[in-house]
């Protein structure tokens, strides 16, 4: 439809019929940036082996001189009655970065030195100072975001949880095969929605074989043989 061969009024009438399309368009692109950026926060917390109080990931926070711009995860923590803050982030064109500050009035302040006294706060450090560790963290963190807004990764996700749970399997491993299939699903047809829909259809439809396989080979109790005798 060209424009120009429109009239004014059938233009009015193109943005009335459209306009509250857009808004709720643009209300769930919210809803699913922020769906994303939980479920990248999540995963990264899922990473971290000891306890935390937050988990903050940003993306695109600063310019600096160059153009560029930089990620990072903001971890808190909490030390003998101390607040913490682990910041790991990236730069695209300066080095990265592994820092832990002390947090004074939830405000970023002086470095705390004194992590050297908590081996898990020497472990974390010492890693996440290797530039290779952090690039592979972002690496892996470029890919989820990708993931999850090229296509519909999260909307598959309850509905395979819904099929492996119902499965023999337990609740833990139907979890991880779950962020596994679909995970390597999507990431390998993320640029072809139509591949996604078709191989969750797949995975979906095995799931339920697997469970009804296991269902009617199950053990038959005494009690019952006995009522189908």
């Amino acid at each position: 439809m060209q424009m120009e061969n429109l009239s004014v009024n059938e233009l009015e009438e193109l943005i009335k019929k459209y306009e509250g399309k857009i808004g709720d368009a643009k209300n769930m692109i919210r809803r699913k940036n922020n769906e994303k950026i939980n479920y990248v926060q999540n995963w990264f917390s899922g990473k971290i082996k000891f306890k935390i109080t937050g988990c903050y990931y940003s993306h695109n926070y600063r310019q600096n001189l160059a153009g560029s711009v930089g990620s990072y995860y903001k971890v808190k923590h909490m030390v003998d009655n101390i607040e913490i803050v682990i910041l790991i982030g990236s730069w695209p064109v300066k080095n990265t970065y592994c820092e832990i500050h002390k947090l004074e009035n939830g405000e970023v302040c002086k470095t705390f030195h004194n992590y050297r006294n908590y081996p898990h706060l020497v472990e974390i450090y010492e890693y996440y100072n290797k530039e290779e560790n952090i690039k592979k963290l972002f690496a892996q963190t470029d890919k989820i975001i990708q993931l999850c807004t090229e296509t519909n990764y999260l909307n598959n996700l309850p509905k395979t949880y819904t099929f492996l749970l119902s499965s023999p399997f337990c609740r833990d491993i139907s979890k991880i095969i779950a962020h596994k299939i679909l995970f390597f699903v999507f990431y390998f047809f993320t640029y072809s929605n139509r591949f996604a829909h078709f191989f969750t259809f797949l995975l979906t439809l095995i799931a339920s074989l697997i469970f009804l396989l296991f269902y009617f080979l199950r053990p038959v109790s005494r009690r019952r043989m006995a009522r189908l005798i």
